[in-house]
């Protein structure tokens, strides 16, 4: 099994200051930008944590996955719930929803996105899945279209959240003339032009 362990943050943590080195240097952004970048990108690395892993890398442990029945590991149908483990479900719902509200709220920090892009966005992590899965030859996590519902439902949740506590920033700060310092500012003008 590959864990998400010491070493996997590590990578993760590596990648993300060389791609801040490789935006300070080729995309000019500064360390305001870098720094909510850094943030975000950590909560992505700690999303895969709990998305994807562990991966199952055993060759026994793959043949005998591959051996039970792969459409018991698929959800196709949105709002399909066992009645026998509602509670469970519940809960997935709630955590899936709870996962990507920070996604919706973040992103606005880094890029401008329209609507279909946060969609496609929001698809990823279980493409990710589909994708792992069809390399080791067994889908090693439940496919469950309500993951993609609540976990679009969370980014939008997250996403409007931002736009209301942007406007709000606006006002308050046009009002009391607050004067900013340069991080207040970066979400100023991050809020202004949303």
């Amino acid at each position: 099994m590959l864990d998400f362990d010491i070493s996997i943050l590590t990578i993760g943590c590596l990648l993300i200051f060389i791609v801040g080195i490789l935006l300070k240097k080729y995309k000019n952004k500064d360390n305001i930008y870098l720094l909510f970048f850094s943030v975000f990108s950590i909560y992505i690395v700690f999303v895969l944590k709990y998305t994807i892993f562990p991966i199952p890398l055993d060759k026994e442990l793959i043949e005998t996955m591959r051996n039970n029945d792969t459409l018991a590991y698929f959800n196709l149908m949105p709002f399909k719930f066992d009645l026998n483990d509602l509670s469970w479900q519940l809960k997935q719902v709630v955590y899936n929803i709870i996962l990507t509200v920070p996604f919706g709220f973040g992103l606005p920090f880094l890029t401008r996105i329209n609507k279909r892009e946060l969609i496609l966005s929001t698809l990823a992590i279980e493409c990710l899945q589909l994708i792992i899965s069809l390399i080791i030859g067994f889908p090693y996590r439940y496919f469950d279209m309500n993951d993609i519902v609540f976990n679009l439902l969370g980014v939008i949740i997250g996403y409007f959240i931002f736009r209301i506590l942007a406007v709000l920033f606006v006002k308050v700060i046009n009002k009391f003339k607050v004067k900013l310092n340069p991080v207040m500012k970066y979400i100023y003008d991050v809020s202004k032009s949303k």
